[in-house]
């Protein structure tokens, strides 16, 4: 089985968290990206969106892939009439942050409980980040393996 997401814009990060005591004495944790909580959202709702009904949480191992793209600004065009056409300097790789493994884990909290039971199901992952010319995204797979 083959479960297939698009995430459209840039993607959240569960990078750090933070622990603290309530008033009442329990303990909450907290994601230092203030985005993370709305992305999460839109990960679900694809996920929910893309299972077939009804849903039973996957319980065997999983192979999850994740490549995450990003619009070229367009100062990595040229001007004129070779605006279609990139500079020789515009990098071929996206080496700003986000953090591939931030990113994972991201989607990885996300979909636990949803898609599968637990993320430790995941047997292999496979992940990548680059430039396109259209729109950017989060392409997310998930195989049963």
């Amino acid at each position: 089985m083959q479960i297939k997401l698009w995430i459209p814009g840039p993607p959240a990060t569960a990078g750090s968290k933070r622990a603290f005591a309530t008033k009442s004495g329990k303990i909450a944790v907290t994601h230092d990206c203030k985005k993370f909580k709305s992305w999460s959202y839109e990960v679900k709702a694809a996920a929910e969106k893309a299972c077939p009904s009804p849903w039973q949480l996957l319980t065997g191992p999983i192979r999850l892939t994740v490549f995450i793209l990003f619009a070229r600004p367009k100062g990595h065009y040229r001007s004129g009439r070779h605006a279609a056409l990139l500079r020789e300097s515009a990098p071929t790789h996206h080496l700003q942050k986000p953090d591939i493994t931030k990113v994972l884990r991201a989607v990885e909290d996300s979909l636990t409980g949803v898609v599968w039971r637990d993320d430790c199901q995941i047997v292999g992952h496979t992940t990548g980040k680059g430039w396109v010319e259209t729109a950017g995204g989060t392409d997310i797979r998930i195989e049963t393996v």
